[in-house]
């Protein structure tokens, strides 16, 4: 976990220095949809407020989509159609659309299509690179029977 929050922070120094995709938004998703623990909502959280602060946005405006994305994965994963490893694409889809068109409304950004679905493209081999990160190479606690 701790170099996943390292790897939000280099994230959000890159997205707000000069590359415009939702990088931070896609790593969410990942670890949202490959471990559900409280955690993320504390990272979609901590991540949007710095990259509120690092880039020149309302300083609430990412942390409140962060964690409605990150509630949403978290309610769709009890559907039975989130066990297939493709339906991060859709769901990238959508939530990257939907912030998208938010920062358009509130901040009068361009909004294009291409975009959106470059990013939601992206997302299943960033999926993929973070299952098989925390699979292989994240110790799980050791079980304790009570007695």
């Amino acid at each position: 976990m701790k170099l996943f929050i390292f790897l939000l922070i280099i994230a959000c120094l890159v997205e707000s220095a000069f590359l415009p995709i939702n990088i931070v938004l896609i790593l969410l998703i990942s670890r949202s949809l490959n471990i559900d623990e409280d955690a993320n909502l504390y990272m979609g959280f901590f991540s949007g407020i710095f990259l509120g602060l690092l880039s020149s946005f309302n300083l609430g405006f990412y942390a409140l989509a962060f964690l409605i994305s990150v509630q949403i994965i978290r309610i769709s994963k009890k559907m039975p159609i989130s066990a297939n490893t493709l339906t991060v694409v859709p769901l990238s889809f959508i939530l990257i659309l939907l912030l998208s068109l938010a920062q358009e409304f509130f901040f009068q950004e361009t909004f294009t299509l291409s975009s959106v679905i470059i990013q939601s493209l992206l997302a299943l081999p960033i999926f993929i690179m973070v299952k098989f990160w925390e699979e292989r190479f994240v110790v799980a606690p050791p079980l304790k029977l009570k007695i």
